[in-house]
Parts: C-alpha cells; structure tokens; sequence
C-alpha cells in the first residue's frame, strides 16, 4: 500500500488553518477587548489627588543600595508611568515632550523617568531594578491602587502602546473641550 505524502500535508494544513482560524479571530478580539478596556480605565480622572507629590522626577540608583524596583516608584492614588530612558536618546526626548503636555491635562498621573547610564545592558537593568530592559524607552505603568497595569516585555512594547493610545485620547478629549 503506497500513501501519498503530498496528499496529507495539503489535508493536515486545511485542518490546521480551519481549527486555528476562529481562535485567532477570538483571541485578536480578545486582546483588542482587554487593550480597550484598560485604555478606558486610564482615562477616568481620579477624583482624590495625593497633596505634595511633584508629578514628574528623574530617579536615580544608588549603586551598593538595594534593587529599586519599579513597583517601589508607584505612587498610591495616582497612575503611575514608569520611563526607562537615556540621554542621547531621540524618542526618549519625543516622548518626554508629550508626556509634559499630558501632565498639564491630568494631574492624576505621575511620570517617574529612570535615567539608564551610557553603558548598559539587559542584565545591569536586571541587577540595579529587577526588571530586564531591552530598548529605551522602556514603559511601565501603574494604577492609582499601585498594582501593574501594563509593561513592555522583550519585543512587546504593550505599555508603550498603551500609552500611546491614553495620550492621543487626551489630547484628542482636550482639542475637543477647547473648540
């Protein structure tokens, strides 16, 4: 008996195209669905703002201190965005930019830049703030109850498009209470 190969691989892959089709529509709708919905819980404005806590800082570690990690940056009663950055770097400065204007619209959010040094590495980022950083700018973001919202995780830069979208909300909300 001769069974032809060519034959149940053509077969095997219309299978596999048929069964994984509807996950992939499901799970992309999921993904969408779950993006969406933290986009809207960022744009509620909190209602109890914190006295005294500067929303913008440059923080830097302490080398021979303990891990600073970025969950200790997180500032209870506001939403927090956690930048890893550099100096020379273009979209790090871009993104700084932005981040002033949306700080003048919501005074709920608190940015905490962590200035990389020159020479680093995913594994330096590791040792000095528990965290692995692949590029620059590297997004966290916290809620007002300090847990964590969304993080870049190596290739996926998630939070960073997460942020994208809340501040093209704001500015977009704020363009239309101006005219």
């Amino acid at each position: 008996m001769k069974i032809d190969v060519m034959s149940i691989r053509k077969g095997t892959v219309k299978w596999l195209i048929a069964a994984a089709l509807p996950l992939l529509v499901v799970g992309g709708y999921g993904v969408y669905w779950h993006r969406n919905a933290d986009l809207n819980a960022l744009r509620n404005v909190g209602t109890t703002i914190p006295p005294n806590i500067p929303s913008s800082a440059v923080v830097k570690q302490d080398h021979g201190r303990r891990v600073l990690r970025d969950s200790d940056l997180a500032i209870p009663g506001h939403y927090t965005i956690v930048e890893y950055r550099q100096k020379n770097c273009p979209s790090c400065a871009q993104l700084d930019t932005e981040l002033e204007r949306f700080l003048m619209l919501r005074k709920d959010v608190a940015v905490r830049k962590v200035d990389l040094p020159d020479q680093w590495s995913d594994k330096t980022t590791l040792r000095d703030y528990g965290r692995t950083v692949w590029y620059t700018p590297f997004i966290v973001i916290y809620g007002v109850d300090g847990k964590q919202i969304r993080a870049d995780q190596g290739g996926n830069r998630a939070a960073a498009n997460l942020l994208r979208d809340w501040l093209k909300s704001e500015f977009t909300r704020a363009q239309m209470k101006s005219d």
